[in-house]
């Protein structure tokens, strides 16, 4: 499995935590993780230095804010095409998501012979939103239909192999959508007999940052660095009983006094 982490230069510590927590994880099981970012107005000395010293970090000439996140999209695809395309699986995701790794490849081993799919936390009958307030605000000239196509969450997804050829083609020619998830993985697909596989544990919303929570989870967004720690320490460690939630660590102490 091959993932990209869509990030911008500003979130050198999100980056960090995910390298050293659920990125970390996957580096045992033939995984390889690359962090996707922008440029910056200001300019960014230090992606040079992170660059040198991880060597996981691809830069394109997009500018990064929030209306050119479905450029940034397009330009990963292409990278997978140009760089990776023979890999089984790919997977993007945002850099506030906590990826359990493990669940997602054994999830993964489940869908062995499936092809052409999309795993993901899947929209159906959507429809735009129309106030020009939201973040989100798509217009009638933008879009006009009353529902968005079948989507996933952008927060993060994982595309079999046998899509990716078909679905850069598809979105260098789909007309432009500024929400990045509905333009890659609906409109782009919409025509590609791609399969939209829904799994509740994909949580587009915040999770609670602990390391039971996270037993069942593939991913759960709105994670900060911090939270990231919490989660992949107790993971690892196995310190919380997740059935009576007793820290067995802070048992044995107790237990002593």
């Amino acid at each position: 499995m091959v993932t990209i982490v869509v990030s911008s230069s500003m979130y050198t510590e999100r980056r960090q935590a995910i390298r050293n927590t659920w990125g970390a994880n996957g580096k045992a099981s033939n995984s390889k993780l690359f962090f996707l970012l922008g440029t910056s107005i200001s300019g960014n000395n230090d992606i040079a230095k992170e660059f040198e010293l991880y060597q996981d970090i691809i830069q394109v000439d997009i500018l990064d804010r929030y209306q050119n996140l479905t450029y940034k999209s397009v330009a990963m695809l292409q990278w997978f095409n140009d760089y990776c395309s023979n890999a089984q699986v790919y997977m993007k995701a945002d850099d506030d998501v906590y990826v359990n790794t493990d669940n997602v490849l054994t999830k993964l081993i489940t869908l062995t012979n499936t092809s052409r799919f999309f795993l993901c936390h899947v929209f159906r009958n959507a429809p735009p939103n129309r106030d020009v307030r939201s973040k989100w605000y798509t217009s009638e000239t933008e879009y006009d239909k009353p529902y968005f196509p079948t989507y996933c969450s952008g927060i993060a997804y994982i595309m079999h192999g046998t899509i990716l050829q078909d679905l850069y083609s598809s979105a260098r020619i789909a007309k432009y959508l500024t929400m990045e998830d509905v333009f890659i993985t609906g409109i782009s697909a919409r025509d590609l007999k791609v399969t939209h596989i829904h799994d509740e544990n994909i949580w587009w919303t915040k999770a609670p940052p602990n390391g039971c929570a996270f037993q069942k989870l593939l991913v759960a967004h709105y994670m900060t660095p911090n939270d990231m720690f919490v989660v992949f320490s107790q993971l690892q460690s196995n310190e919380v009983n997740c059935t009576t939630n007793v820290n067995k660590y802070l048992k044995i102490v107790e237990d002593m006094t």
